[in-house]
């Protein structure tokens, strides 16, 4: 009877923990919703591949590292959709990568030369965030990350990324915001 007890509680903390819901905050605040209407973004920028940091150091955590083993890599598309990862090497290398915990989708608009992006950690994660980030286009392979009221700037040598080109693309319809109600516009 203990050991029925022990596990109980134990799976009650991991349930409750890692939960695969997403909080009704997150689904209240996401306010770029995904329509698949073509954005503009192609004629801007190269969406043929991601964009990451342009090479150089990081320092983190007390440590210095090379950018590409820190710093995540967007991948955006022409329709609104966009996702970021920090395991875009381990996608290159597989030619496939795990949607769950590896990639963090979400919604894009385009205002003028500024592309203001939300997304949402995956589900299985300890806790749940809606991000919001925004880039300046500097030109057809380069974005710049600005600040906003919730996203202040990193250092400058993690603001610059560039784009580096990608044969295959995660396909939206195969991650697990897809299809969730709050993530389409009514």
């Amino acid at each position: 009877m203990k050991r029925v007890a022990i596990f109980i509680f134990l799976a009650s903390i991991i349930f409750t923990n890692c939960s695969f819901s997403v909080p009704p905050r997150i689904k209240k605040e996401f306010k770029y919703c995904y329509t698949g209407e073509k954005t503009g973004l192609d004629t801007l920028i190269n969406i043929n591949g991601y964009y990451a940091a342009a090479p150089g150091i990081t320092q983190w955590n007390g440590r210095i590292w090379p950018n590409d083993t820190l710093i995540p890599a967007y991948v955006f598309y022409s329709n609104g959709f966009v996702f970021k990862t920090t395991a875009i090497d381990d996608f290159i290398e597989n030619k496939k990568i795990i949607l769950r915990g590896m990639v963090e989708p979400g919604g894009y608009v385009l205002r003028g030369d500024t592309i203001k992006l939300q997304y949402v950690n995956a589900p299985g994660g300890q806790s749940r965030d809606l991000v919001e980030i925004w880039f300046k286009i500097i030109d057809g392979n380069t974005i710049e990350r600005i600040g906003t009221k919730d996203s202040p700037l990193h250092p400058a040598s993690e603001r610059i990324f560039i784009f580096r080109p990608l044969e295959i693309k995660v396909k939206p319809e195969e991650t697990w915001i897809y299809n969730k109600s709050w993530f389409r516009c009514k």
